[in-house]
C-alpha cells in the first residue's frame, strides 16, 4: 500500500492509524483466539493415539485420521463463510459464534460412540466452528497492521503452537486419568470461556468492503493472488504428511506411543518460534521471498524425513524444523495478501484463499491414504514422502515465480518486496 493511499485513507473520519497500541491489543487478543481454535486441532494427535489404542483398537488408524483431516479442511473452508458473516455481524460476533459452536461440537462429540460420528462432530462441525475464529483472527490482525504486519500475523499464528501444546497436555492428562469424553467437555468449556473474553476488543480499523458474493471474481485477474493461491494449494497437498507420519513413524519402530505426544509438542514449539522469526523477516525482506524460502525448506525437510525416519533423534530435529518453516508457509501467505490488497477487502481475499487451501487439505489425506495403503502403521513411507517432496518443491518454484511477478510490477525493481 503506498504512503499516498494511506494518507488519503486516514483522512476519512472513522478510520484509525495502523501499528498502534490498539493494534497490538488486537494482535494479543487474536493470538489467544488462535490458540483456542487451532490449538484443539493441533492436539488431535493425542486423540489419534487414544482412539487407536483404547477406544477403537479394531479400527484402521488411517480411518481414524480422517477426524483430524476433516477438522483441518473444514477449518480452512469456514474462512469464506466467515468473510461473508463479518460483513453483516462484525469480527467480534463472528468469533463469539465460532466459540459457541465449537463448544457445542465438542459436547456432541463426547456422546458419540463411533468413528463416523466423530468425523462428523469432532471433524466437520468443530472444523467449521473453529474456522470462524481462525480466519477472523488473521483478518482483523492484517487490517490493523501495515509496517509490522508480518510479525503481527506471525505472533497470531504462533498461538496455534501454544494452543497445541496446552491442549495436548490437557487431553493427555485427562484421558489418562479419566477418559477422552471428559477431555472433550473440559476443552469445550475452556474454548467457550476464553474466546468469548478475548474477542471483546475485536473490531475492524476501517469500514469493510461489502461483498454480496462469496467469491470476488475480479481477484482471479490479479497475478499476485493467483501465484499465492496456486503455490499454497500445491503446498498444502504435502502439508499434512509429516503431521500424521512423524509421530506414527516413531511408534512403528518401537518407541513408546507416548512419544508421539512429545513429537507433536516439538512441532508446536517450532511453530511458535517460526511464526515470530519468519514474520519479522517477512517485514524486512519481503513476504513473498520468505514464503517461497519456507516452502522450499519444507521440501528439504520432508526429504530428510525419508532419510532419517528410523532415528528418533533425527525425527525430533526434523519435527522442530518442520513446525518452524510450516509456520512461515502458513502465516506469511497472509502477509503477502495483506501487503498487496486493500485493507477493507482483506477478509474477503483471505476467505477465498482459505477456501482453496481447504480443498487441498482434504484431497491430500485421501492421496496419502492411497499411497500408504490406507495404513498409518506402514514402515516404508517412500511413496508418500516422494509425493510430499514433489509438491513442496513444485510449490516453491511457483512462489519463486511470484517473486519475479511482484518485482515486475514494482517501479523500483527491488528484490526485497
Amino acid at each position: 500500500m503506498t504512503d499516498k493511499f494511506a494518507e488519503e485513507m486516514y483522512l476519512q473520519g472513522d478510520e484509525e492509524y495502523p501499528d498502534t497500541t490498539r493494534a497490538w491489543l488486537m494482535c494479543i487478543c487474536s493470538f489467544v483466539c488462535m490458540a483456542m481454535s487451532m490449538g484443539v486441532n493441533n492436539s488431535f494427535v493425542v486423540y489419534q493415539v487414544v482412539y487407536s489404542t483404547k477406544v477403537f483398537p479394531k479400527e484402521d488408524p488411517y480411518y481414524i485420521s480422517w477426524i483430524g483431516a476433516i477438522a483441518l479442511g473444514f477449518t480452512l473452508l469456514s474462512g469464506i463463510f466467515a468473510a461473508r458473516l463479518t460483513n453483516i455481524l462484525g469480527f467480534r460476533t463472528v468469533v463469539w459464534a465460532g466459540a459457541l459452536f465449537s463448544f457445542m461440537s465438542l459436547i456432541v462429540s463426547s456422546s458419540v460412540t463411533s468413528v463416523s460420528g466423530l468425523i462428523l462432530s469432532q471433524g466437520a462441525l468443530l472444523g467449521l466452528s473453529s474456522g470462524l475464529i481462525y480466519s477472523s483472527a488473521i483478518s482483523v490482525t492484517s487490517i490493523w497492521f501495515e509496517k509490522n504486519r508480518g510479525v503481527a500475523i506471525g505472533v497470531v499464528i504462533s498461538g496455534s503452537g501454544v494452543g497445541g501444546i496446552f491442549f495436548s497436555w490437557i487431553v493427555n492428562v485427562i484421558s489418562t486419568k479419566h477418559d477422552y469424553i471428559l477431555a472433550q467437555k473440559v476443552t469445550g468449556f475452556i474454548i467457550l470461556i476464553v474466546v468469548c473474553i478475548a474477542a471483546i476488543p475485536l473490531r475492524s480499523r476501517i469500514e469493510l468492503k461489502k461483498e454480496p458474493m462469496l467469491f470476488r471474481i475480479s481477484v482471479f485477474k490479479n497475478p499476485i493472488f493467483l501465484v499465492t493461491m496456486i503455490g499454497g494449494f500445491i503446498g498444502y497437498l504435502g502439508y499434512a504428511m509429516p503431521l500424521f507420519y512423524l509421530p506414527t513413524s516413531t511408534v512403528s519402530f518401537g518407541t513408546p506411543k507416548d512419544q508421539s505426544v512429545s513429537i507433536a509438542t516439538i512441532i508446536n514449539v517450532g511453530t511458535i518460534i517460526g511464526g515470530l522469526m519468519l514474520g519479522q523477516l517477512a517485514d524486512s525482506l519481503g513476504p513473498m521471498n520468505i514464503l517461497a524460502y519456507s516452502t522450499l525448506m519444507l521440501g528439504v525437510l520432508v526429504t530428510l524425513f525419508w532419510m532419517f525416519y528410523k532415528q528418533v533423534a533425527g525425527m525430533i530435529s526434523i519435527a522442530f524444523l518442520y513446525g518452524f518453516f510450516s509456520s512461515g508457509f502458513i502465516s506469511v501467505s497472509f502477509s503477502v495478501l495483506g501487503r498487496y490488497f486493500e485493507a477493507n477487502k482483506i477478509h474477503i481475499i483471505n476467505g477465498m484463499y482459505l477456501f482453496f487451501m481447504s480443498i487441498s487439505a482434504l484431497v491430500s489425506n485421501g492421496i496419502f491414504g492411497k499411497l500408504s495403503g490406507n495404513s498409518t502403521d506402514k514402515k516404508d513411507f517412500f511413496e508418500t514422502v516422494l509425493f510430499s517432496v514433489i509438491v513442496y518443491f513444485t510449490a516453491s518454484l511457483v512462489l519463486i515465480g511470484g517473486v519475479f511477478v511482484i518485482r515486475k510490477k514494482l517501479s523500483d525493481k527491488t528484490w526485497i518486496h
